[in-house]
């Protein structure tokens, strides 16, 4: 099955959770805050995807262990700083 989108609850639970990869899928739409509860989380990858859209989409504020983002291959239409949300 292929993701197309994240919901702000698709995490809950995963605190300890290190490593995301949802690279190669369809993912067009992340809710705000869909990864509050990935405290741990230190690598994440949403390579080619159809992500267009990135404001107030991927906000790492809580992830205080991250140290990749993975962005390839999405279909952004401009990426600036709003983007990527991680203080």
């Amino acid at each position: 099955n292929l993701i197309r989108f994240i919901k702000k609850s698709s995490f809950i639970g995963l605190k300890y959770l290190e490593i995301l990869k949802l690279e190669s899928n369809l993912i067009s739409k992340i809710e705000p805050n869909a990864f509050r509860d990935l405290l741990a989380l230190r690598i994440i990858s949403i390579s080619n995807n159809e992500l267009v859209n990135c404001e107030n989409q991927l906000n790492f504020e809580f992830s205080y262990n991250l140290d990749e983002i993975h962005l390839r291959e999405n279909q952004f239409e401009n990426f600036n700083s709003n983007c990527v949300k991680n203080s």
